[in-house]
């Protein structure tokens, strides 16, 4: 995630793309998933231009209960 975030940051689409190849995204307001790295490459141009200034950021938190999927 680290390295797709820090790409879009960059607005390096390339290797956001690549990195997200094999992905499917759920995101709130579409009423599909994006799948794999056209459709997501698609719609975040499509934010950049309403959001020129968009950014996302990685936020990794780890607990006790991170090895059976909990969170605290």
């Amino acid at each position: 995630m680290t390295d797709g975030d820090n790409a879009f940051n960059t607005r390096d689409f390339e290797t956001d793309e690549a990195i997200h190849a094999e992905m499917v995204a759920f995101i709130t307001g579409l009423a599909e998933p994006n799948y794999g790295s056209e459709a997501h490459a698609a719609t975040m141009r499509r934010f950049l231009l309403s959001f020129p200034d968009m950014h996302v950021e990685t936020r990794t938190r780890f607990s006790s209960g991170a090895a059976t999927g909990s969170r605290s």
